[in-house]
């Protein structure tokens, strides 16, 4: 049976389609790039859709009328090679992998942690509020957190009796809010004084649980042009969590994508796993874009004791992110909570400088 594919006259000639195959693969590389800029690291937030052009492109010229000429030939390496680096981040978030994190076999003490940025502008907090009864989470982490915000949720006091909180009007604020004690709770500062995150346990029936949440910031044109802090706050938590042989959960807008060097980093240094890994991406900005623009930048990681019921995203009227909705139950196994990944020399030189050049 012959199929035949038209191909418009308009679309673009040998030496365009060169030059595009070589620009977009060369967006696949730029960030591993040695430079801390913003504008070079920033390439690793659009790796999805990057990859999803250079496909396109990659099965465009081999359909047609593929001549085996040097230009394309060219073109179909760079963008097999882009792919493939591509893919072989990207392929841990799909359904094609097992599971790093189990899925949790006890249905009778189920816990719950929402994590969202709410975006410390949105006027809809009696939405949020009401949203919040909704669901009703054991846990929330909230960020970008101010005045407002705080003084709005005071009024779940007896829904969430205990509450570690640091407002900011910079959108750095970040307040924790639970059905369980917080124990041994204090407001950090990882690598900027004026970036807080947080450090405490949650008694959970018992059960202690290291709970860090952070929001390093996120460089940008209008921010800082640089990821050296960014970097250095999560892989120095990173390093803090390495020889923690206890329950520990970490969560937050990382402002960094999942599949990024830095991301990907942070569960060797630390140990702990990631429960999107065999289940899907989960992205969670912007919450006004479609989600194949969507960006899965709020991550969670925990130690192997903690076992996943549940993992979805959560809208929410007004914020710019999606929430971050995870339901889980403690195990008691006694196997070790620590994943056995272990940092190459070269990773271990990136992780060392990373957290040293602030």
């Amino acid at each position: 049976m012959n199929i035949l594919i038209t191909i418009p006259d308009f679309l673009p000639q040998e030496d365009s389609i060169l030059i595009v195959s070589l620009g977009l693969a060369s967006l696949t590389f730029i960030p591993k790039l040695k430079s801390k800029h913003w504008a070079v690291r920033g390439f690793e937030f659009i790796k999805l859709q990057l990859t999803a052009l250079q496909g396109l492109l990659f099965i465009y010229i081999c359909v047609n009328d593929f001549t085996l000429s040097w230009k394309e030939l060219i073109s179909v390496l760079a963008l097999a090679c882009a792919l493939y680096f591509n893919l072989k981040r990207i392929f841990d978030f799909t359904f094609m992998v097992p599971k790093e994190v189990n899925s949790s076999r006890n249905s009778i003490y189920t816990y719950s942690i929402l994590t969202i940025n709410i975006h410390k502008d949105n006027p809809f907090k009696k939405n949020f509020l009401n949203r919040l009864n909704e669901i009703n989470p054991d846990i929330l982490l909230l960020l970008e957190a101010d005045d407002k915000w705080c003084s709005a949720l005071h009024e779940l006091k007896n829904q969430y009796p205990y509450m570690l909180v640091k407002p900011q009007h910079d959108r750095h604020g970040i307040a924790l809010y639970s059905k369980h004690p917080i124990e041994d709770g204090f407001i950090n500062h990882i690598v900027n004084t004026d970036i807080p995150s947080i450090d405490c346990y949650l008694n959970i029936r018992g059960r202690r649980v290291h709970f860090y949440g952070i929001h390093p910031e996120l460089p940008s044109p209008t921010q800082p042009m640089s990821v050296k802090d960014r970097d250095a706050e999560v892989l120095r938590l990173a390093s803090r969590l390495r020889d923690k042989k206890e329950t520990s959960m970490v969560s937050g807008n990382f402002n960094i994508p999942i599949w990024s060097k830095t991301s990907f980093l942070f569960t060797k240094e630390s140990g702990l796993v990631d429960p999107r890994i065999g289940r899907g991406f989960y992205p969670t900005l912007s919450a006004l874009s479609p989600k194949v623009l969507r960006l899965p930048v709020d991550q969670l990681f925990h130690t192997k004791d903690i076992e996943c019921t549940d993992l979805e995203t959560v809208a929410v009227k007004g914020a710019q992110h999606l929430g971050l909705m995870y339901t889980f139950t403690l195990s008691n196994s006694a196997a070790s909570t620590k994943n056995s990944k272990q940092l190459t020399k070269q990773e271990k030189k990136f992780v060392e400088e990373s957290k040293h050049q602030v």
